[in-house]
């Protein structure tokens, strides 16, 4: 994920010119180190401001707790105690990433964000901290694929998420008349075009793999293409950073060195430590012939902060306000124009998304009345219906431009719908003790890793835990091995071509599921010529 119109930086130096006194000898003067604002504001501050975009797991999701999470979000926060300053981690549109660096909203921006020869025009990057590559994800059991390079594309209804590198590589396509324009789809947030790909207005969504096998897990589409692109991901800092680039890059090599890279990346991602390679300089960029980068069509930036909620104060999710099922409600945000263009009645705030599972709590899009110049702030107020069923809602909401762009933080409501108050009971003579714990998996694999075709992997594995109540094997979602021992293997024969996601599933009667999973692709059998 990464942008793609991203505003350049335009560093304006001033030249100072001094006059001295003419003399015999001239002394020599002795070099100034370069100058870093964005390090002089950090240590000012006392913290590292950084921006993500909370909504591409496993590098940046909301957990349970409603708190942002995920492989980057705690990267960064381990770079911030390497440092010796705390990195606060706030939610952005991504496409807002680049304007928030430009106007110094933000210090640091890490998104799973690309490096490309284009980017590197406007913002200085890290050293590459992951090397992923590009995945086609398919609605379960559309047997599309396999695809191994982005021309296979062209056939179909492909989606991709606003400004990232695959939407450049699908407008390439079509600007060298390779792909039709009416095939390419493009979603502000990546679950809008997983959803889309569920629901078969589309063929194919294409994004990273590392949140493709996330979403493979959750069930409903499958991996129909790998290795399409590769992807460098990097930390984005202002331009003009040399103190804080040299910081952030030592960072890298003592987590690296110190195991905890390694520790995050098995954690988040379920990779082993030898499938991800160690941090690495970022290549000088190619020159990119005419213009960088595409400015806003006014010349001006587009960026918002926010500032407080009018009602409802849910800023933390710590005491979300109560509603009653389907009870209508108004929520309000109070929000600052901190970027350099105008506000118009063509700029409106809209539903992104939530965890809602059965209503939307989407509300409709809400825009401007009047004009809000840069420095003032904006009350923003969206009507809102409670969904009908008990439980815990939160839904984000952003700003859009008059191009319909997103840009600035993210804001959200949330609300709780209580369910009926339960029947007092008796409380049992004899208190049954409940584990606090969850079943814990030692190891759960697959070998060989890649097979041929007829050919059999091995699945072992090795868990345990008190009150075990079932353990089970799936295969792309569907069970395949049930009543699991606590140790064990068994052969998985007979697949097709393709890339399975093996999941073990041990749950307990009561402290929840645990789960691992594996990754096993299926080739055609290669024959040799005699």
């Amino acid at each position: 994920m990464s942008w793609r119109n991203a505003v350049l930086i335009t560093m304006a130096l001033g030249l100072l010119a001094a006059a001295c006194a003419p003399a015999a000898t001239p002394e020599p003067t002795a070099v100034p180190a370069p100058a870093d604002p964005t390090w002089e504001r950090i240590q000012a501050n006392g913290k590292m401001n950084v921006g993500t975009s909370g909504d591409y797991r496993p590098f940046e999701y909301y957990n349970e707790q409603f708190l942002l999470d995920g492989f980057d979000v705690a990267l960064i926060e381990a770079i911030g105690q390497k440092i010796g300053v705390p990195a606060e981690v706030t939610d952005f549109a991504f496409d807002g990433l680049a304007p928030a660096l430009q106007i110094g909203q933000i210090d640091a921006a890490i998104a799973a964000i690309s490096v490309t020869d284009e980017r590197q025009t406007a913002v200085d990057f890290s050293n590459i901290y992951f090397v992923g590559a590009g995945v086609a994800l398919a609605k379960q059991g559309a047997g599309i694929g396999p695809l191994t390079s982005a021309d296979q594309l062209a056939q179909y209804r492909v989606g991709v998420q606003d400004a990232s590198v695959y939407q450049t590589e699908l407008l390439d396509l079509v600007e060298f008349g390779r792909m039709a324009p009416t095939n390419v789809f493009t979603y502000v947030k990546a679950d809008e075009g997983i959803t889309a790909v569920k629901d078969g207005a589309i063929d194919l969504f294409v994004m990273d793999d590392a949140p493709a096998k996330e979403a493979v897990a959750l069930g409903g589409v499958e991996i129909a293409g790998t290795g399409l692109t590769q992807q460098r991901y990097a930390i984005a800092l202002p331009k003009g950073s040399p103190t804080l680039l040299a910081a952030v890059n030592q960072a890298l090599i003592d987590l690296t060195n110190d195991g905890t890279i390694a520790r995050l990346t098995e954690q988040y991602m379920q990779f082993t430590p030898a499938e991800v390679a160690p941090p690495q300089a970022v290549p000088t960029a190619t020159p990119v012939p005419g213009p960088t980068a595409t400015a806003a069509p006014t010349g001006c930036v587009d960026a918002m902060a926010y500032v407080a909620d009018l009602n409802y104060d849910d800023e933390n999710m710590k005491d979300p306000v109560e509603m009653d099922p389907n009870e209508d409600f108004e929520k309000g945000w109070r929000l600052k124009n901190v970027g350099t263009c105008d506000w118009t009645s063509k700029y409106s705030i809209r539903y992104v998304y939530g965890n809602e599972s059965e209503s939307d709590m989407d509300g409709e899009t809400t825009y401007v009345s009047g004009t809000v110049k840069p420095g003032q702030t904006y009350d923003m107020y969206v009507e809102l219906e409670a969904p009908s069923r008990p439980d815990t809602y939160q839904g984000f909401w952003q700003m859009f431009n008059a191009n319909g762009q997103a840009f600035g933080q993210t804001v959200w409501v949330g609300i709780v719908v209580p369910g009926e108050e339960p029947e007092p009971t008796a409380a049992p003579e004899q208190p049954t003790a409940v584990p606090a714990q969850p079943p814990a998996i030692q190891y759960f694999q697959a070998d060989p890793t890649q097979i041929d075709v007829g050919v059999c992997t091995t699945l072992s594995w090795s868990f345990s835990g008190e009150s075990l109540a079932d353990a089970w094997i799936t295969r792309n979602t569907e069970r395949v091995f049930n009543d699991l021992p606590t140790q064990g293997s068994v052969d998985d024969c007979g697949l097709a071509v393709g890339q399975y996601t093996y999941v073990l599933q041990v749950s307990s009667e009561f402290a929840g599921t645990a789960q691992k999973q594996a990754l096993v692709e299926v080739v055609e059998l290669q024959v040799n010529p005699q």
